[in-house]
């Protein structure tokens, strides 16, 4: 059976830094460049930063592929690393897909160029199955400058599927499509977000 890393070396690596762990150690800053970043919690994302002012339109947003998966939840089998490589092949058409459809007229997107990067990666997938459970996925998101790398937008979202495994990905393509739809509003619901320091 093939063990992943576990939460506890993202929990040291946050107490060590003086850092709140949010998501209990799945939210890792380094990854976003550090700490001190101020999410948000808002109605369809866990945790969210936008850089002041930063708008999508006008923008290109150029989709790369997903990172490999980080692994910062509990310990996984074989299946969830299976489930995890099928989905990270998936997540950046499916999230080109989502983006174009609720930017369209507004922001370009594209899959091979861009003045914005977009970047993400699963961080923890779970197939265990309980009687009102059959799994989760869990994974971060960053926009950033394609000339200077400057950080402009940060996401950290699970989804969970209260029904079965098979049917994750839908919960996750979903969610793709409310986001985009937030990106196009520039996600009115921000402000009035809870701060939660990283």
């Amino acid at each position: 059976m093939v063990r992943m890393w576990l939460a506890p070396l993202a929990l040291a690596a946050a107490a060590a830094a003086g850092t709140a762990a949010l998501d209990d150690g799945k939210l890792d800053p380094q990854w976003f460049g550090g700490p001190g970043v101020e999410f948000r919690e808002t109605g369809d994302v866990d945790y969210v930063w936008m850089k002041p002012g930063f708008k999508s339109e006008g923008q290109s947003f150029w989709i790369k592929p997903w990172d490999e998966p980080a692994w910062l939840g509990k310990q996984r089998d074989t299946v969830d690393a299976q489930r995890a490589e099928e989905l990270t092949k998936a997540m950046h058409g499916r999230f080109k897909a989502a983006l174009a459809t609720s930017l369209r007229g507004k922001a370009e997107v594209s899959l091979y160029r861009g003045n914005v990067v977009v970047l993400g990666r699963l961080v923890d997938v779970n197939t265990t199955k309980a009687a009102k459970f059959s799994g989760s996925a869990t994974w971060d998101i960053k926009f950033v400058d394609a000339k200077s790398g400057e950080l402009l937008m940060a996401v950290h979202h699970r989804t969970i599927n209260a029904n079965f495994m098979s049917d994750l990905p839908s919960r996750i393509w979903k969610w793709m499509g409310a986001f985009g739809d937030d990106m196009r509003y520039d996600f009115p619901d921000y402000a009035k977000g809870k701060p939660r320091h990283t």
